[in-house]
Order: C-alpha cells, then sequence, then structure tokens
C-alpha cells in the first residue's frame, strides 16, 4: 500500500478506536499526500468535529465540499458542525451580557442586547426549555424599557414585549 493508504488505514483505526486528535493527524497527513480527494478532507472534517475542534471540522467540509460539490454528507456534516458553533456562540454572548448587566445593572443596551440574545438561545433551545428563556428575554426588555424610555429601541422594545408575552403565558 502506498503512504496515502496507510495514512487511510491508521486514520480509520484512530477514529474507530476513539482517539480522533490521531485520527486527524493521519488524515491530515493523507490530504497532503493526496490534495484532490473530497473524501480525506471529508473524514479529516469528522475526526475534528471528534476531537472537538470546530472551526478545523468546517475547514476540512468546505475544502471537502470544494472538491466534490455534490457530496451530501459533507453540507450535512458541515450544516451539524456549524449548528454547535451557532449555539456556543450564543451562549458566550448571553454570558457576556449577563456580566455586563451584573456589573452595570443600568446599562440599557446591555439589558436590550440580552434580551434579544434570550430569543436567540430559545430559537435554538429545545421546546421545554423556550418559555423560560423567552420570560428571561421578557424581563431584560422590560428593564430596557425602564432604563432608556426615549432610546431609539423603544418602539422595537415594546414591540417585542407585546409579541412574547402570550408566548411566555402560553395555552
Amino acid at each position: 500500500a502506498d503512504d496515502r493508504e496507510l495514512h487511510l488505514l491508521l486514520g480509520d483505526l484512530y477514529r474507530r478506536t476513539t482517539q480522533p486528535h490521531s485520527a486527524a493527524a493521519q488524515f491530515r497527513e493523507a490530504a497532503r499526500l493526496a490534495t484532490g480527494d473530497a473524501s480525506i478532507r471529508f473524514q479529516l472534517g469528522l475526526a475534528y468535529t471528534e476531537a472537538g475542534e470546530t472551526d478545523l471540522a468546517i475547514a476540512a467540509f468546505r475544502d471537502a465540499i470544494a472538491l466534490g460539490p455534490k457530496e451530501a454528507d459533507a453540507y450535512y456534516n458541515l450544516g451539524v458542525v456549524l449548528g454547535e458553533k451557532i449555539q456556543a456562540l450564543v451562549d458566550e454572548k448571553v454570558t457576556a451580557y449577563r456580566k455586563a448587566v451584573e456589573l452595570r445593572p443600568s446599562q440599557a443596551n446591555a439589558h436590550y442586547h440580552l434580551g434579544l440574545a434570550y430569543v436567540q438561545k430559545a430559537q435554538l433551545s429545545r421546546v421545554e426549555e423556550k418559555r423560560a428563556l423567552l420570560q428571561l428575554a421578557l424581563d431584560e426588555f422590560r428593564l430596557f424599557q425602564q432604563f432608556a424610555p426615549q432610546d431609539s429601541k423603544a418602539a422595537a422594545a415594546a414591540h417585542t414585549v407585546r409579541v412574547l408575552e402570550p408566548q411566555v403565558k402560553g395555552p
């Protein structure tokens, strides 16, 4: 077997034995030896995903798609990894705005943006978590209205409160 095949076999073995970092190293080397092979980039993306290397997985799946634009599995896995990244970014955004309002409770814009972040988090969450997250968003928009009733976003906040209230109350 040539070196490329050896690296593929080792990469597959490492993936099967849950050693994703070692698998990624083997698939990286195979990809270096076979620059035009979309399937190797796809395997590399899977290994990076399993290793928790989101940005590298995204790049590998994008490379696989560029080399094999009809590879449905590469598009699917890219979507999965992008979804996980979006969720992580929204969680981080919520944490940042929560810290901002904790440190300066009267910071109206932080309340407004925390409300928006809670709405985004609710959109990405399971059904049973949505109502609680929307209640948190509603609370933040009301605080924004309290601290900045004349702000240019006040009308948008009032509209959002009217939209969220029935969703929070439920059936």
